[in-house]
């Protein structure tokens, strides 16, 4: 599984609500994802595996949805968890790196 960078920066939503952006990328792709900061406890409960499917997150003007089957990540953008058209496929370190990014900021 090819691996992915995480960096985490200070942004805003559309809303002009604060967010983060969550920038996962490699050198093959990058996907910007800004989380208001109210969903921040909704991406923790996923990272935290409290819940193995959840969405959060806006991505090229579309809904993110994050779900993990056995250790595998899906991060699906588009309008549903079924009929998205963007696809990342990870490994739990990905979560790690997102969650450790986000408690340093």
């Amino acid at each position: 599984m090819k691996n992915y960078d995480v960096t985490i920066d200070e942004a805003f939503t559309e809303d002009n609500a604060a967010a983060v952006l969550i920038k996962i990328y490699n050198d093959y792709i990058e996907a910007n994802i800004y989380l208001d900061k109210n969903l921040i406890n909704v991406l923790m409960d996923f990272i935290d595996k409290n819940t193995n499917k959840t969405e959060a997150g806006n991505s090229a003007n579309s809904s993110v949805f994050w779900s993990r089957q056995d250790e595998v990540v899906y991060i699906l953008i588009g309008e549903d968890d079924q009929s998205w058209d963007i696809s990342l496929v990870a490994d739990e370190t990905l979560l790690k790196n997102i969650k450790s990014g986000i408690k340093a900021m």
